[in-house]
């Protein structure tokens, strides 16, 4: 309810991290992806989950409510959990590298991203 009323369209939503986030965003104001125009949310809220429509395979069509990103080369976005005899996949809290950074770094691998992602916001 901070950003956006969840009864609204979201396209409503106030573009101003900064507001709450002064810190980050000051040192990310500094940052190539500042400069080249890219918001925080593209990689804090990137397009995890598929509806309909796949663009890439690190890039859905739904943006994820999970803002924080992990530096870890090895975490994993989803978990597949078996019960009664169903698989379910969820997400497993975290943002991971492979939909923060390389939705948009393709050719790239997350031990790449992983010493470079602790730099944006520095």
């Amino acid at each position: 309810m901070e950003c956006h009323d969840p009864h609204k369209r979201a396209i409503l939503v106030k573009d101003n991290c900064a507001d709450c986030h002064e810190e980050a965003a000051t040192s990310f104001a500094k940052n190539i992806h500042a400069q080249d125009g890219i918001k925080c949310f593209a990689c804090h809220m990137p397009k995890m989950s598929k509806s309909a429509i796949k663009v890439n395979k690190y890039t859905g069509d739904v943006r994820s409510h999970i803002f924080k990103i992990t530096a870890d080369a090895s975490a994993q976005a989803f978990k597949t959990v078996e019960k009664e005899g169903k698989k379910k996949t969820y997400a497993d809290g975290l943002v991971t590298l492979e939909f923060a950074c390389l939705g948009c770094h393709l050719g790239r691998n997350v031990e790449w991203a992983s010493p470079n992602a602790s730099k944006i916001h520095k």
